[in-house]
């Protein structure tokens, strides 16, 4: 039976723009919410957030953007809606790929690491 480590490096992953967040865990997965409910309401309850939360991770994201992630249609006869856009989805792309490097990298980071510090 293999011994579980005793000590483990760990970290978060996101992604800054000039020290500000840009893209972190919860804006990746409201944008996956977003492609999948069409709205900032329905995405916020999906990622278990509030409304306001969701509207300021979204505003944010699309304000340290240099091209729009998020394309707000007004209210009309069946109502607004929000939806991501090429950009957006190309950020998720390059986000899971981000995290998967990273988390492999620390995968190597913590191998062997109780046989340092013991």
């Amino acid at each position: 039976m293999a011994r579980k480590q005793l000590f483990d490096i760990k970290g978060a992953f996101a992604i800054y723009k000039e020290d500000e967040l840009f893209l972190g865990h919860t804006q990746y997965i409201l944008l996956k919410a977003l492609i999948s409910e069409g709205s900032i309401n329905a995405a916020a309850k999906k990622c278990k957030i509030s409304y306001q939360q969701a509207w300021t991770l979204a505003d944010r994201m699309n304000r340290l953007s240099p091209i729009p992630i998020l394309i707000r249609q007004k209210g009309g006869k069946d109502g607004g809606g929000c939806k991501v856009g090429a950009y957006g989805e190309e950020l998720i792309r390059l986000y899971e790929r981000k995290m998967q490097q990273f988390s492999e990298e620390m995968m190597l980071l913590n191998q062997d690491l109780d046989s340092c510090l013991l």
